[in-house]
């Protein structure tokens, strides 16, 4: 193991041992799943994983959850929560991340209280306190720590340990919140959140895997070519926006998946199909 890796790899084992026992909210990535791994070593029986399943979150990555907690060897505990049911969250305010978080932390704490748990953790690296993310805010709020940040911990450093210390999903791509495709102060119901799930799973299934499926609400007036002024003579139009990696952008190209992924989509019910010139890094 590299010198460096090693030393944050030590830090983090004796963050773990100061907290003692704790909820471990376990996401299905390799984050979440590194620091799972790590406090079960530590801690032993004194761990939960806990996993929020809401319409949010791609039914691919609650499965993933569940297959690492197995592998873990840890209790494993699934919880729902639906953020569609307030209307602060649905509305998909500027803050949505921010409340979304402290609802979610708020609830993990209360499950921790309830068994006895000292302390709520979740897989935050150092690499992400460095980005715009509002949910760090909420954690820093209700005291949910992170030992992957607090031990200096960069996202290839957790991949190279996740892969030393054997983690199946060590390579898996990063993942995010569904709401994260779409623009601030787009409503959000049900439906479109599925309509961009079953869209990736489509490109993935082409061979896409660094990318994100973004959505757009657009209107066009139901005669072409005319002026509209009046909301009822225009009709809503589901726009997909592929952000895509250069490794995808090359896989989209030169496979010539144009057409494919026209037809794909629309099938799902997007009416136009984009690809955004600009790369995407996650």
């Amino acid at each position: 193991m590299d010198e460096n890796i090693s030393a944050k790899f030590n830090a983090i084992q004796g963050i773990l041992k100061g907290i003692e026992s704790t909820v471990v909210l376990l996401s299905g990535g390799v984050d979440s799943s590194l620091v799972l791994k790590i406090a079960r070593e530590v801690l032993g029986e004194s761990v939960l994983a806990v996993t929020v399943d809401s319409p949010f979150i791609p039914r691919q990555e609650i499965e993933q959850a569940k297959i690492m907690a197995q592998v873990i060897g840890v209790h494993h505990l699934i919880v729902s929560f639906d953020p569609l049911q307030d209307p602060e969250l649905a509305t998909n305010p500027v803050e949505r991340c921010y409340v979304c978080k402290k609802r979610i932390f708020s609830f993990a704490r209360g499950i921790a209280a309830q068994k006895g748990l000292a302390w709520v953790v979740d897989g935050t690296n150092d690499q992400d306190s460095r980005l715009p993310r509002p949910g760090l805010r909420a954690a820093e709020e209700l005291a949910i720590r992170s030992p992957l940040r607090e031990a200096g911990l960069q996202k290839d450093e957790v991949r190279a340990l996740a892969q030393e210390l054997g983690l199946p999903n060590w390579n898996k791509p990063s993942n995010s919140c569904l709401a994260t495709r779409f623009p601030v102060r787009e409503l959000l119901t049900r439906g479109k959140l599925s309509l961009i799930e079953q869209g990736e799973r489509f490109l993935q299934e082409l061979g896409l895997s660094c990318f994100r499926l973004r959505y757009h609400g657009q209107y066009y007036g139901q005669h072409h070519g005319q002026n509209q002024t009046q909301n009822n003579d225009q009709h809503h139009s589901q726009l997909a926006r592929i952000h895509a990696s250069g490794h995808d952008w090359k896989i989209i190209l030169d496979n010539g998946l144009g057409p494919k992924i026209i037809h794909g989509l629309r099938e799902l019910g997007f009416e136009t199909v984009t690809l955004d010139l600009e790369e995407y890094c996650p």
